[in-house]
């Protein structure tokens, strides 16, 4: 974080999406304090091959260290819900013009870059299933 952090004097946006029930929790703490000096985290839901294993409360630990060392209002959820608006849009409306963004996962997840890129040039259009 405190490389990209030199990239820009504007706001630097940071979509984290971690891996593993087991390494999530265990590491909850550290992915929050990671995320020290980012203006905006964007936590994704947690990457695992247990699709129909929901954890309750997966993502309370890192939401509550990323709030502890951001402050209130500068972290939020994507949700996994097809009635919630996609990772696209709510890095749209966290990123003003010129902000970097950072995507720091493990690959597995859907490549969001070209996504992000269709949705930043035409915010009200669909995103193509091809991208």
């Amino acid at each position: 974080m405190e490389a990209a952090r030199t990239l820009t004097h504007g706001s630097l946006v940071v979509a984290l999406e971690p891996d593993g029930i087991a390494r999530t929790s265990a590491h909850a703490a550290e992915l929050g304090t990671a995320l020290k000096g980012v203006n905006h985290g964007l936590l994704l839901p947690v990457i695992t091959p247990l699709i129909h294993h929901v954890v309750p409360g997966l993502l309370d630990a890192v939401e509550q260290a990323t709030c502890h060392k951001l402050g209130d209002g500068k972290v939020q959820r994507a949700r996994s819900d097809p009635c919630e608006p996609g990772t696209e849009q709510l890095i749209g409306e966290l990123a003003a013009e010129g902000d970097p963004v950072l995507g720091v996962n493990t690959g597995q997840a859907e490549r969001p870059g070209a996504r992000l890129l269709f949705h930043l040039a035409a915010p009200a259009a669909p995103i193509p299933q091809h991208l």
